[in-house]
């Protein structure tokens, strides 16, 4: 019996090691009972998500932490998704944005696809479809931070390699 539970806790710590780290959404739409209810379930499927019912509480929330993917209601009070997403995405362009629309605001969903989000959904959106879109824009996201890194990494060994080409030399070395 103490081999199989040594056995297990192995098994347990290996596959929470290479378990991806759950998707951060934050979440912005007026009306409270549909962010409460999207946000029990996806935490009950493994995601962390954080509440704005407005855009200046989602401005304030971005200010203080990033995320994977943001859930942007077309039609609020104060602001609107689509100012919310032109103020929002080209200070987090690696974030992936939803945008949540009612059946009449097909057009400027689309707009708001063309000015840089993921993907929109229309309301009233089905618990199973909002968590699959996000499984979907999650991935994009991990895929946008590993080419990012990937990127700089190269940029960083392609200077570095120059640099010490640059230094061969006994000029090169002198003027060094």
């Amino acid at each position: 019996a103490l081999m199989t539970t040594k056995t297990q806790f192995q098994e347990t710590s290996t596959s929470n090691r290479n378990r991806p780290r759950p998707i951060r959404v934050l979440l912005v739409d007026d009306e409270h009972g549909f962010r409460e209810m999207s946000a029990e379930h996806l935490e009950s499927v493994g995601m962390e998500i954080e509440q704005a019912g407005n855009g200046s509480g989602a401005l304030a929330i971005l200010k203080a932490r990033a995320f994977d993917v943001a859930v942007f209601d077309l039609k609020m009070p104060d602001m609107d998704g689509l100012e919310l997403l032109a103020r929002v995405k080209p200070e987090t362009p690696e974030m992936e944005i939803l945008m949540l629309t009612a059946r009449g605001d097909v057009e400027t969903a689309v707009e708001a696809m063309r000015r840089g989000a993921h993907h929109y959904l229309l309301k009233p959106v089905k618990m199973a479809e909002l968590q699959a879109a996000l499984e979907r824009a999650g991935e994009k996201a991990a895929l946008n931070r590993m080419r990012d890194g990937h990127t700089a990494v190269q940029d960083h060994q392609s200077r570095t390699r120059h640099r010490e080409f640059l230094a061969f030399g006994p000029k090169s070395k002198s003027v060094l």
